[in-house]
């Protein structure tokens, strides 16, 4: 036994050195295939290929404006437990100062704000380019690798609270703003930019306050480009769908309120474990349209043929399983229960988001989805809620723009409308005042180079980056200085 096992041993090592020989090889050849693809994919996209001759170098990054500036606003900590909005709104004003651009910081407290800054055009007719400048809580810091507010550079990757959500896409506007302004060119629309407080936490002394406060905004806007729809890609020049959100349900906050903590408890066991009713799906005609254009798009047949026929999947049980989970959003109301925390005026919270259909009755839902069995003896709060049943226009000259900038600039993307299923922006806010918005993300960046949205080490991939500002330079240009 004892020879047997030397025999294998030696055995064991002759194939592991063969092995090994193979490895090195082949990856060798990998190396270089995948070196001959970067080039390839640099040519046609100018990030990587900044990317690439940066040596993806932290310092030269920094050498370009755009990714300074990002890292810089990264830094500063806007969250509304611990930061402060006056601190990003007065960077974003300084930034601007730089260009000699004016701006109005309009302070809500000590430490929550709003921006406005306008290039005025030979009509007074303005686009809105509206971001928020709070981001996400941090949640469980421990688990971060960097400080959460540190903007790390680890190429090709930047690291941040707010690097995705939504400060890359703030930036990006910015750079759009001031380029517009060093042009010199005469525009023919104004330019309004836009930086509003507390998106996370409902948007009630943001972009809101704004529209009513501040009437001659709402008077003179001609549409809105904020954060929001989706980029599917399969890789970098092989692009799925490119959607721009143009709807997106109501969101509704309840907040239940007990002064017994293990009530509050049971109730959100009760309301996680709670089965939807499969009986309540409907096809509006703003998802069915929706529909009409992003099911052509999927990859699986068996998707495409069930997105095709979406009144019969409704009817069918067995054929509404086989969908996505998110997508399923697309025929319901949901609910969505966050944690039991405690009350600043005693006793414990907990929050709660209604996410209902366009056309939906709110009493119904609660109904539905809050049962008086699950809260009994537990105070309900209903806040106001804000939103739009319809649609913004695939016809506006927005969304015109943002097709032929794509086409120009990654040739015949397959683009259309995006409707939100399981999260809102302010762009309700906005259709509900009766004003276009148009949810758009220019980053061509794939799901694995967007970290941690919402979650620990979020980041964005810098050359997706470095294209999303050009794309977004080359869009606002159309929008400010072409008839349309």
């Amino acid at each position: 036994m004892l020879r047997f096992r030397i025999l294998m041993a030696g055995n064991r090592f002759y194939r592991a050195r063969r092995n090994s020989a193979r490895a090195s090889l082949y990856a060798s050849l990998l190396v270089v295939s995948l070196l001959i693809a970067l080039i390839t994919i640099a040519i046609r996209h100018p990030g990587l290929q900044a990317a690439v001759e940066l040596g993806w170098r932290p310092q030269a990054y920094l050498d370009l404006e755009e990714v300074r500036l990002l890292q810089e606003y990264l830094q500063i900590d806007t969250t509304k437990a611990t930061g402060s909005e006056v601190a990003g709104a007065e960077y974003l004003a300084a930034v601007l100062a730089g260009d000699g651009i004016e701006s109005e910081i309009v302070k809500m407290s000590s430490r929550e704000a709003n921006l406005i800054a306008i290039l005025e055009g030979e009509s007074k007719e303005a686009l809105i380019l509206h971001s928020h400048i709070d981001v996400e809580p941090i949640d469980e810091p421990e688990k971060w690798v960097f400080e959460p507010f540190s903007g790390r550079i680890e190429p090709p990757w930047i690291y941040g609270r707010g690097a995705f959500d939504m400060k890359s896409v703030a930036i990006a506007q910015l750079m759009a703003f001031l380029e517009l302004k060093r042009s010199g060119t005469p525009l023919r629309r104004s330019v309004i930019l836009m930086a509003t407080s507390g998106e996370e936490e409902g948007s009630f002394l943001g972009t809101p306050w704004l529209l009513q406060n501040r009437p001659g905004l709402a008077d003179r806007a001609w549409g809105v480009l904020t954060e929001g729809g989706v980029v599917e890609a399969r890789g970098p020049s092989d692009i799925k769908y490119w959607g721009t959100e143009t709807g997106q349900k109501k969101y509704v906050t309840v907040i239940a309120c007990s002064a017994s903590e293990i009530r509050l408890l049971d109730l959100r066991y009760d309301l996680a474990t709670q089965q939807p009713l499969l009986g309540n799906l409907e096809v509006t005609p703003q998802v069915a349209s929706f529909l009409a254009a992003y099911s052509p798009s999927r990859d699986a047949s068996e998707h495409r043929e069930l997105l095709a026929e979406p009144n019969r999947l409704t009817r069918d049980l067995e054929r509404f399983s086989r969908v996505a989970p998110y997508q399923r959003s697309l025929f319901r109301d949901e609910i969505s229960v966050f944690s039991v925390e405690p009350s600043a005026g005693g006793g414990f919270e907990m929050k709660m988001n209604l996410a209902l259909l366009p056309g939906a009755d709110l009493d119904s839902v609660v109904a539905e989805l809050l049962p008086k069995w699950a809260t009994h003896g537990v105070d309900l709060d209903i806040r106001p809620w804000q939103g739009a049943d319809h649609l913004s226009s695939t016809e506006h000259p927005i969304f015109n723009a943002i097709t032929d900038t794509l086409v120009d600039t990654y040739g015949p993307v397959p683009n259309g409308p995006y409707y939100q299923m399981r999260s809102a922006s302010d762009a309700r806010i906005f259709r509900a005042s009766g004003i276009p918005a148009y949810g758009f993300s220019p980053f061509l960046v794939l799901t694995t180079d967007t970290i941690g949205i919402g979650g620990p080490n979020e980041g964005i991939a810098l050359p997706g980056f470095l294209d999303g500002v050009r794309l977004y330079v080359e869009l606002l240009r159309r929008l400010a200085t072409e008839a349309g």
